[in-house]
């Protein structure tokens, strides 16, 4: 989770922000928590670690994790079809459950975790062909 401060109506606040999904995030302000979705492109994070997870990055056939969290149960299995936006694995991070969803229209190829596992963010989860 990334902090930063932010300025609104000339008033500046310190939020803490995570992303959790494509072109989403959740921002915390003084203990309230915002799930939002940015509209503009969006940028590759930088802050993946090992060459799995860099190749990932640039791939929408890898699907990995936005954010550390435990696997909760998993949508599909090796084998579905699946379309752009459709639920793929749902994670548990900070007491809350996460859909991390598919970023292009495929077949499952291949599921990389289990449920109850536990995965950093950059992991990889699902890949499509």
């Amino acid at each position: 989770m990334e902090e930063v401060n932010v300025k609104i109506d000339g008033k500046e606040y310190p939020v803490q922000i995570e992303e959790v999904g494509d072109k989403r995030l959740r921002v915390v302000c003084k203990g309230d928590v915002f799930d939002v979705e940015t509209t503009g492109p969006r940028p590759i994070s930088e802050t993946h670690e090992g060459s799995d997870s860099v190749e990932a990055a640039h791939d929408k056939s890898k699907v990995t994790s936005p954010l550390p969290g435990t696997i909760f149960s998993l949508c599909v299995k090796e084998g579905d079809e699946v379309k752009e936006g459709d639920a793929l694995v749902k994670l548990i991070a900070m007491k809350m459950e996460n859909e991390i969803l598919a970023l292009r229209d495929g077949k499952v190829r291949k599921i990389h975790v289990k449920k109850d596992q536990s995965v950093n963010k950059g992991d990889l989860l699902v890949e499509l062909e």
